[in-house]
C-alpha cells in the first residue's frame, strides 16, 4: 500500500489519471431501473468504522439471499392437475440435481406414492361408509362423492407417473413449468465416423432467467454504486475489474462477466485409469455481484462441459469455445431485454480465471513450466527465473508484441513457438479478450496449491 499511496509513478503513469469519471459513469447506470419501484435494501454500510460488508457475520444470510428460494405461487391461483404436476417436477428436480438421486430411486419414490394414494382412497372409502351408517345415511348418496374423490386420486397418480416415466417425459415437464433449456450438443470431429461433441448451456439464456428475478438487477447495481464509492475515497481498495487500469477503456454501463476453466476426474484419482475420465468445463459468473455471494453454487453457472481427450487440437478447442464467444459477443454488441425493465442491458467480457495449465491452453502459450520462456504475462526464462526481481528487469508482454510472434509463426511454417508462444487462442475472436491480460494469475492455485 505505501507503494501505492506515494510512489504511484514508479509503477504506472496512468494511474494519474483516474478522477472522479467512474463515479459519474456509475450513477448513469439509471436505465437499469425497473418500470415498478424496488425496495432494495443496502449491502454495504460505509458508516461503519473498519467495516465494509456489515451483513458479513449476519446469520440470517440465507434470508437475504433469497432470489433462488422455491416459489409455490401459482400463476392463475387456482389449484387444478397442472398445479400438481408442476409442484411433483418440483420435487422431482430436487430430489435429482440437490440430493443427486438416479432416476431409478426417482421412480421408486413415485411408485409408493401411488401406492400411498390407493391405500388412502380406501381409507377414505371405508370412513365415508362408516359415517354413513352411523347417521343412517343411504350409501347411495355418498358413492358420488367416493366416486369423484377415488376419479380425481387416480387422475393425479397418472400425472405424477407421467413425470417420471422415463427421460423424455420429465424434461417435457420441466420445459413445460421452469422454462428449462436442454444443453445444446457441439460436434468437436470433423470425421463423422468419430462421436466426439461437447455440449453448451446458452449464457444468454442462462443470465435471463438470472436476471428476470425482481432482486437481481437492484442488487447488482447497489453493489457497484458501493463499490465506486469506496474506490473513491481510497484507491488502494480493489473490488473488482472496474477499479483496474483496463476498466478504463470498458463500457461502465454493463455487467461484467468473468469466465471459469477447469479441469475434474470423476474417477478415483489414484488408479492408473485417473484421466480416462476427465472433463473441461467451462463455468461463467456475474463479477458485480457480491462478495460474500459470489462463491455460492447458485452464482456459478455452467456454460460448456466436454472430455478433455477430445480437445487434442486447435480446430476442436475453437469449436468447443465457439458458441461461448458468439454468446459473449452479443451480450456485449446487443445486450438483452428483460421484460420487467425498460432498456437494453449490455455485459462486458473481463477475465478468464484458471491454473496456469487451463490458461496457457487458452491464451495459446507452451504448456510446460520446466523451460523456456514459461511466464505468460512476462518474458522471464527458466533459467533465471530464481533471479531476484530487484536484480534483474523483464519485459512484460503486450498485445502488439504477442500480435507480431503470432504473425512470424503462422508465416514460417518452420517455427513452432517464439518466446513461449505457440499459436492463436481458441478465444482469438473474442471482444475484449488479450492473451497478455486476460488471463490473470490464480492466487489459490498458486499459493495454496503450489510449490511457494
Amino acid at each position: 500500500m505505501h507503494v501505492h499511496r506515494h510512489h504511484k509513478s514508479l509503477l504506472n503513469s496512468s494511474f494519474e489519471q483516474r478522477g472522479n469519471n467512474d463515479i459519474d459513469d456509475i450513477n448513469q447506470l439509471s436505465f437499469l431501473q425497473p418500470d415498478t419501484t424496488a425496495d432494495c435494501s443496502t449491502i454495504y454500510d460505509n458508516n461503519e468504522d473498519n467495516t465494509i460488508y456489515t451483513d458479513l457475520m449476519d446469520d440470517n444470510l440465507d434470508d437475504k439471499w433469497n432470489i433462488f428460494k422455491t416459489n409455490n405461487s401459482f400463476d392463475d391461483g387456482k389449484i387444478n392437475l397442472s398445479t400438481v404436476h408442476q409442484q411433483y417436477t418440483r420435487f422431482l428436480l430436487e430430489m435429482r440435481e440437490e440430493h443427486i438421486l438416479p432416476q431409478t430411486v426417482i421412480q421408486s419414490i413415485t411408485t409408493h406414492i401411488v401406492n400411498l394414494l390407493d391405500i388412502i382412497i380406501e381409507l377414505v372409502e371405508e370412513q365415508a361408509k362408516q359415517e354413513n351408517l352411523a347417521e343412517q345415511q343411504p350409501t347411495a348418496a355418498a358413492s358420488i362423492s367416493i366416486d369423484g374423490l377415488r376419479k380425481t386420486i387416480k387422475k393425479i397418480e397418472q400425472t405424477i407417473t407421467l413425470s417420471t416415466r422415463n427421460e423424455y417425459q420429465f424434461l417435457q415437464s420441466c420445459k413445460k413449468f421452469f422454462d428449462y433449456s436442454p444443453p445444446v450438443e457441439n460436434i468437436l470431429s470433423s470425421n463423422q465416423s468419430k462421436n466426439e461433441q461437447s455440449y453448451y448451456i446458452p449464457i444468454k439464456h442462462s443470465l435471463k432467467r438470472i436476471l428476470q428475478k425482481d432482486e437481481m438487477i437492484p442488487l447488482l447495481v447497489e453493489n457497484i454504486r458501493s463499490q465506486a464509492a469506496l474506490n473513491h475515497s481510497d484507491h488502494d481498495l480493489m473490488f473488482s475489474f472496474r477499479d483496474g487500469i483496463k476498466a478504463e477503456k470498458i463500457n461502465k454501463q454493463s455487467f461484467l462477466i468473468q469466465l471459469y476453466v477447469d479441469g475434474i476426474g470423476v474417477t478415483n484419482p489414484l488408479g492408473s485409469k485417473k484421466d480416462q475420465h476427465k472433463l473441461t468445463l467451462v463455468y461463467f459468473a456475474l463479477e458485480d455481484i457480491p462478495d460474500i455471494f459470489r462463491s455460492t453454487l447458485q452464482c456459478i453457472n455452467l456454460a460448456s462441459i466436454c472430455y478433455t481427450r477430445y480437445l487434442n487440437n486447435n480446430e476442436k478447442l475453437k469449436k468447443f469455445y465457439e458458441p461461448i464467444v458468439q454468446d459473449l459477443n452479443d451480450l456485449q454488441n446487443t445486450g438483452l431485454v428483460i421484460n420487467t425493465f425498460n432498456s437494453q442491458i449490455l455485459f462486458t467480457f473481463t477475465t478468464i480465471a484458471a491454473d496456469n495449465l487451463a490458461a496457457h491452453e487458452v491464451a495459446g502459450f507452451q504448456l510446460n513450466f520446466n523451460a523456456g520462456h514459461f511466464c505468460r504475462r512476462c518474458m522471464v526464462s527458466y533459467e533465471n527465473r530464481l533471479i531476484p526481481l530487484t536484480d534483474i528487469h523483464f519485459i512484460h508482454r503486450n498485445h502488439l508484441q504477442h500480435q507480431r510472434y503470432l504473425q512470424l509463426i503462422e508465416n514460417n511454417a518452420g517455427i513452432n513457438s517464439i518466446l513461449g508462444v505457440i499459436g492463436r487462442s481458441p478465444l482469438n475472436d473474442l471482444q475484449n479478450f488479450d492473451p497478455t491480460a486476460s488471463c490473470p494469475g490464480d492466487v489459490m492455485h498458486d499459493f495454496f496449491e503450489g510449490n511457494h
